[in-house]
């Protein structure tokens, strides 16, 4: 009965440990009360910004930004080339305007209150005027384009049948003495004409209202005169050129009329230019109004946002405040609970965990309460522990050999087979593909090494089937373009070539997934749909990550297998110690090899009960044994030792390797010449040497050296020889891994030539078509070019003869001075037109020599040889054609430029071409600066090892910025008409670029200078 009252009455820790959690309790929920105040004021804080200010902020920006970007489309209008163009884009600005006006609509909606709104409304409207005004007067200016346009083409049509009537009326004259008027009248009618038509055609470059009643004067003469010469003309002539002089009255003085048609043209692009003026002036004004509003709108937001900042900064105070509060609180009631609970059951804790380390004592506690209780019935358990812990030890060691097992297990169950039939079967679920399977190379082909969803005789028959790298398959595009391929149908497919497999397949869309190997396809991943139905994007990704899954299993077995294949003689022991499980996880997870030969020396040396240990490897190229690795040695020593060089038959290391045993020495006071110096003066007594051998060759030794003399127990060398095994493991595979690492470079570098090689040859043979048909269109121009050449030629003599024949003829001279006037103007343009042809019949030859694919043999010749021969030739070339004209030519050629595998005709061709403007360049500042400016060119060379450089430099004109952007393109030119074709850089271009695969750049400097440097490889091979 009293130990009853006593429990009744007596203050126990779940009392005090409950009057704890109350305090603790009424804290936390003072504090969640005044949290939970405090975020409903932030809440409405933040709806208040969110439900009016932020929306209004958002749609005065998109107002603003809208409204710039109608103001930067608007001139677009201005520029339409034709109305399809106009519309478009006057369809897009009216677009923008009505998004605007849904945007001040928003505005106006969110934010009512806020200043220039009206504003911005009548600027809207403004502007949408402005804009339809600019849109009828660009029409108006396409409408007047047009019918120019088609005046001018009636023009040339008219022309062509006046010359054509002309041709038939003469042959029709035949009566001599009357035939000589009637043919002189039909001439002068026919010239009178034609004056007439090249006055109009001159309109269209007439771009003031003064020119354009100038040509109608000038026509108005003529057309006097044309009339005057038909009067002349028999009535039968007359009938048949009266119809097209009443057609040529019509174009130049009826209605329409040529003269009218283009002043309508510069009314009207005048006009446009007045109403893109006033819509710039608008949309300015309208964008101002825009950004304006949304100013207003971000300075409410920012003074309600300055409101929330106080709110939050009041009621932060006011919960810091609380939290302090708590903090002290609980504080209060740790310590509290620390003293009557915790420290009492840390000395108890402490009492029993010496009654477990052995140290057996009576546990005394003071007290009425749980903990007193607890540690009068730990007495009762110190004896059953000290029974039982032997026990329990020995039951840990056997848990421990049988987890160790079970790892060597787990980890020799590698099945690949399996892992990659549930790839496949994963992927097709996961993507919606109702096929799939994996291929992989083997003997230069794939083949099907899995399949999941497809009929059992596909299978059969696709086994023996190979599928070589091409483009008739998904296989074949997938490895050639190294990257995810899809065919949405097979079926319409031109390159697919496997039908009979999609017959018993029945798939009609495929994806192949390449499976890549530090980027090089080792497989594919290959799934398909019986319809047409393409994968999603979302679904290739999730494949290639199934496809790096695959790789990495088949990567994991690969080198499994490596390891295998040099492990398969080094079975290990059963009960092999923890430490050497922790040297073979460390070879086997890392190819560093400094790493794993620390971690083996280390282990070796505290296993052996060793003090330093170190491992040697043997440099073939040297015959010498190198320290590798070691432990428990001092830097200096380290030092000295990496110093030493240690060849075979010296030390005891050369006798361990020879004889392929470990050898040890008890004690090397013994015999100090079997080691180093350094090691007998550290205090170093016994040594043990293990070889590190593989099958046929020297890798190194393991040695462990101890300062007590003594034999090692025969365990601890069967030990260090296993580390020596995977010692050797480990040096082998560094090895192998550098050695797989330089194939792998090489073989990258060989696949980069090879594609660099593919896009030359297509490069190639582009420009070899495109060469085809510049020939082909050149060859086309150049006959009827010949035909006018010829015919102008011949012309310009009957001109001649013909005022032969009037010398001699007697006219007055009035009419004789006509006469002279119609045959010199015609004289003046046969001129022009053999000038012309002349230059056309150039530019088609240029054309021929442009389209050419390659001229000479290509071999080697010398840099310098062919630079001097072509500044030769330029020089003499421009003396002669310039007989006041000196210029001064430097050379700066590097001896060591050598000769380059090159087409000698070719480049030759190219440094004549840029001499020859250089000095044509010189030349032209000369004519300006005579007195003071001296020309100079000059031409180095330079050696670049497997490339040479060629610079050739003047300091003429110089080039300006925006001409030596277009320098390489065809039939771009500065020079004046007849003196150049533009072509010759750009056949200079090709030759270097193209042809010889080198490189072409132009530095210059307006007025001072222009330098062309050609970097040019020595070798085809280099190209490549």
């Amino acid at each position: 009965m009293t130990d009853v009252a006593n429990q009744s009455v007596r203050f126990g820790v779940a009392v005090r440990l409950l009057s704890a959690f109350a305090a603790i309790t009424i804290f936390a929920i003072a504090t969640s009360i005044i949290a939970l105040y405090t975020f409903g004021k932030y809440g409405d804080g933040f709806n208040r910004i969110a439900s009016s200010n932020m929306p209004a902020l958002v749609a005065a920006s998109n107002l603003a930004q809208r409204s710039q970007a109608l103001a930067a489309n608007a001139p677009n209008l201005a520029v339409a080339d034709g109305h399809f163009a106009r519309r478009a884009v006057s369809e897009g600005l009216h677009g923008q305007l009505q998004a605007i006006a849904e945007a001040s609509e928003q505005v106006k909606t969110l934010a009512p209150a806020t200043e220039g709104l009206d504003r911005l409304i009548q600027n809207q409207t403004s502007l949408g005027g402005k804009l339809e005004k600019l849109d009828t007067l660009v029409t108006e200016k396409l409408e007047a384009d047009r019918v120019a346009a088609n005046l001018m083409l009636r023009l040339r049509t008219l022309s062509v049948r006046i010359q054509t009537v002309g041709n038939n009326l003469s042959s029709k004259i035949t009566a001599e003495q009357t035939s000589r008027t009637q043919i002189d009248a039909l001439s002068a009618w026919i010239a009178a004409a034609d004056q007439a038509i090249v006055i109009m055609l001159s309109t269209s470059s007439a771009d003031t209202a003064i020119r354009l009643n100038q040509l109608r004067s000038e026509f108005e003469d003529v057309r006097k005169r044309a009339q005057t010469a038909s009067g002349q003309l028999s009535p039968v002539l007359f009938e048949e050129v009266n119809p097209l002089e009443q057609t040529l009255t019509q174009y130049g003085s009826g209605s329409p009329n040529i003269f009218d048609v283009r002043a309508a043209q510069l009314a009207s692009a005048s006009a446009v230019r007045g109403g893109l003026l006033d819509t710039k002036e608008a949309a300015a004004q309208f964008v101002a109004s825009a950004e304006r509003i949304f100013v207003d709108v971000q300075e409410d937001v920012r003074s309600q946002s300055d409101f929330f900042s106080s709110l939050i900064s009041q009621y932060s105070r006011l919960f810091t405040i609380l939290s302090l509060l708590c903090v002290a609180g609980a504080c209060g009631v740790f310590l509290y609970i620390n003293r009557s609970i915790v420290q009492r059951l840390r000395k108890l804790s402490e009492s029993m965990r010496g009654s477990v380390d052995g140290r057996t004592a009576a546990i005394s506690m003071s007290g009425n309460d749980e903990i007193a209780d607890m540690a009068q019935a730990a007495n009762f358990f110190v004896t059953s522990i000290e029974q039982r812990e032997q026990g329990l030890r020995e039951s840990l060691q056997q848990q421990t050999a049988t987890a160790d097992v079970l790892k060597v297990i787990s980890r020799s169950t590698f099945d690949l087979q399996a892992v990659l039939d549930t790839l496949t079967e994963s992927a097709a679920r996961l993507c919606g593909a109702d096929m799939a399977a994996i291929a992989r190379e083997k003997d230069s082909a794939f083949y099907y090494v899995t399949s999941y969803g497809f009929p059992s005789g596909y299978i059969e028959f696709v086994k023996g089937i190979a599928h070589p790298v091409n483009r008739g398959s998904v296989i074949g595009r997938t490895l050639i373009e190294g990257k995810a391929m899809q065919i949405s149908d097979v079926l319409s497919d031109p390159e697919y070539a496997y039908l009979e497999s999609q017959k018993k397949g029945g798939f009609r869309t495929m994806l192949g997934v390449p499976l890549l190997r530090e980027g090089t396809p080792i497989g594919v991943l290959l799934l398909a749909r019986p319809e047409v139905h393409p994968f999603t994007q979302k679904q290739v990704d999730l494949v290639e990550t199934f496809a790096d899954q695959a790789v990495i299993a088949i990567e994991n077995v690969r080198l499994f297998d490596e390891v295998q294949a040099r492990t398969r003689d080094l079975a290990q022991s059963v009960g092999e110690l923890r430490a050497l499980g922790e040297v073979t996880q460390a070879v086997n997870s890392t190819v560093d090899l400094e790493t794993v030969l620390n971690t083996i020396v280390a282990k070796a040396t505290q296993l052996s009960n060793t003090e330093a240990g170190a491992i040697y490897v043997f440099d073939d190229a040297k015959q010498e044994f190198r320290l590798r690795a070691t432990y428990g040695l001092d830097e200096t020593i380290v030092a000295a030792l990496r110093g030493s060089h240690i060849r075979l038959g010296q030390t005891g290391i050369s006798e361990a390797v020879e004889r392929r045993v470990p050898i040890q020495i008890a004690d090397v006071q013994d015999d100090p010449s079997i080691t180093l110096d350094i090691i007998v003066r550290a205090g170093f007594r016994a040594l043990l040497y293990v070889p590190l051998l593989g099958t046929d060759r020297i890798v190194g030794a393991l040695i462990v050296r101890r300062k007590r003399p003594g034999e090692f127990a025969k365990g601890t060398i069967e030990l260090l020889q296993t580390f020596a095994a995977q010692s050797v493991l480990a040096i082998q595979n560094a090895r192998l891994f550098e050695n797989v690492e330089a194939r792998t470079r090489e073989l990258a570098k060989s696949l980069e030539e090879l594609r660099t090689t593919q896009d030359r040859l297509v490069q190639t043979e582009k420009l070899a078509s495109l060469g085809q048909l510049t020939a082909g269109i050149a060859h086309e121009i150049k006959n009827p070019l010949n035909f006018v050449n010829n015919f102008s030629a011949v012309s310009v003599e009957l001109i001649d003869e013909l005022r032969q024949a009037l010398a001699g003829a007697k006219l007055n001279s009035k009419l004789r001075a006509e006469i002279g006037e119609i045959a010199d103007t015609l004289q003046g343009n046969l001129d022009k037109v053999v000038q012309h042809g002349q230059r056309a019949d150039s530019i088609v030859k240029n054309m021929l020599l442009h389209s050419r694919e390659g001229s000479g043999e290509r071999r080697p010749m010398d840099v310098n040889a062919l630079v001097q021969e072509s500044l030769n030739l330029a020089y003499h070339g421009a003396r002669a054609e310039k007989k006041n004209f000196d210029i001064m030519v430097e050379q700066s050629l590097d001896p060591a430029a050598g000769k380059a595998d090159l087409f000698p005709q070719e480049i030759t061709r190219v440094l004549l071409n840029l001499i020859s403007n250089g000095v044509y360049a010189t030349a032209k500042k000369a004519q300006v600066n005579a007195e003071i400016y001296k020309p100079m060119l000059t031409a180095s060379t330079k050696n670049l090892g497997d490339r040479v450089e060629i610079k050739i430099r003047d300091n003429g004109t110089g080039i300006l910025a925006d001409v030596k952007d277009k320098m390489f393109n065809p039939f771009f030119t500065t020079k004046p008409a007849g003196e150049g074709t533009g072509l010759g850089l750009s056949i200079s271009h090709d030759i270097v670029v193209k042809q010889h695969a080198g490189s072409i750049e132009i530095d210059t400097q307006p007025g001072e200078f222009t330098e062309v440097k050609i970097i040019l490889p020595r070798t085809p091979a280099s190209v490549a």
